[in-house]
């Protein structure tokens, strides 16, 4: 796990495992942790291994200064969307459709996005910002138990997605 200093984009699907793997308190206090104001709203719960429903309140903690919450006004969103072919648009939720139009508007050193979801990755890797990603596994403590990690939120994953973007595009 690295440091505070890093500003880490979170999508749905990682804010969604990290309360499922009872992690989320943590990675919060280990890393800025920034999501959108399209995940605040998606982002409403999130299901155990028995499949019971729990509550989440990201607002909560964007309040408490906990982590921080972007809005990416919809004219930039639309200029980094139409970047973009069809069969790619198509693809993109609109949480992650966020969070990269605001990475690409803020090529900061220390910004980096954290996604279960190969598109994403591709995108990077097609414009040359792999060292823009990162993967959950990679934020995880070092005693975390690997093998709880689904398959979309390993390096390896992003690392694969991210080759196939300088090639796919």
């Amino acid at each position: 796990m690295t440091s505070k200093y890093q500003i880490i984009l979170c999508d749905s699907c990682v804010v969604i495992e990290l309360f499922r793997l009872n992690l989320w308190e943590q990675i919060i206090s280990s890393f800025e942790i920034t999501v959108s104001s399209t995940i605040v709203n998606e982002v409403t719960f999130y299901r155990d291994n028995q499949q019971n429903k729990h509550p989440i309140n990201l607002r909560k903690y964007i309040i408490s200064k906990k982590i921080n919450k972007i809005s990416v006004p919809l004219s930039m969103m639309q200029i980094f969307y139409q970047k973009f072919d069809p069969s790619f648009q198509d693809r993109l939720d609109p949480g992650e459709l966020e969070l990269l139009a605001h990475l690409f508007n803020n090529k900061n050193d220390n910004l980096k996005i954290c996604s279960a979801d190969s598109i994403v990755f591709k995108i990077l890797g097609k414009e040359c910002m792999s060292e823009h990603s990162i993967s959950l596994e990679e934020i995880l403590p070092k005693n975390f138990p690997k093998k709880q990690i689904h398959t979309q939120f390993t390096k390896k994953f992003k690392e694969k997605y991210l080759q196939d973007g300088l090639q796919f595009f």
